[in-house]
């Protein structure tokens, strides 16, 4: 809060320098100030997840035997957690969160929160593990940052839909402001999806 109250803030309105504001309700979407802080606290997330990875309490994602495990993925402002789909794993993300929470005073939104499983999973272990995380399951049409959740075998079938969405924005208005050549490359950049 000191970084935020010790900012002072004019307006200049017809060339003259008017008012001095020192906000006081905290940060707002859109502070330049914000983005700053945000990082700062992913950091402490990033902690907090290292430290239980070490201490086996969660044991992350490894793609081959020899790969490297990997606990966690930062995108954006989402976090995607990695962890055995066991019952004590769901609760150690669940206790993690909760100190995340507690210090950070930022409050996990569950009803916007998925949980994946790979297939082998039994149904009654999924139940447990998204009762747990009071969250649900992601399904396989569900889709993340406009693309679809799960791929499969097929590199193209769950695609063709982005590309025919291309497509359209080209035939459309988006077309008009868009180079024969533009378009060519964008439609040849889609198809290799």
């Amino acid at each position: 809060m000191h970084c935020v109250n010790s900012a002072l803030f004019s307006f200049l309105i017809n060339g003259v320098t008017t008012g001095n504001i020192i906000p006081r309700k905290g940060l707002q979407q859109g502070d330049p100030i914000s983005s700053y802080l945000f990082l700062f606290v992913s950091e402490g997330l990033l902690g907090l997840l290292n430290n239980y990875v070490q201490r086996a309490v969660i044991r992350g994602y490894r793609i081959c035997q020899n790969a490297p495990v990997f606990p966690y993925l930062l995108l954006a402002d989402d976090t995607i957690i990695f962890c055995d789909a066991d019952v004590n794993q769901a609760r150690a993300v669940q206790e993690l969160l909760g100190k995340y929470e507690k210090a950070t005073g930022q409050l996990v939104n569950f009803s916007k929160s998925n949980v994946s499983f790979s297939q082998r999973i039994r149904t009654e272990r999924r139940n447990q593990i998204t009762h747990c995380l009071d969250s649900r399951e992601v399904l396989a049409q569900d889709k993340y940052l406009g693309l679809p959740t799960f791929v499969g075998r097929s590199r193209k079938k769950p695609f063709i839909s982005i590309v025919d969405r291309i497509k359209k924005r080209m035939a459309g208005g988006i077309g008009k402001l868009v180079s024969w050549a533009g378009k060519e490359v964008l439609i040849k950049a889609a198809e290799c999806l």
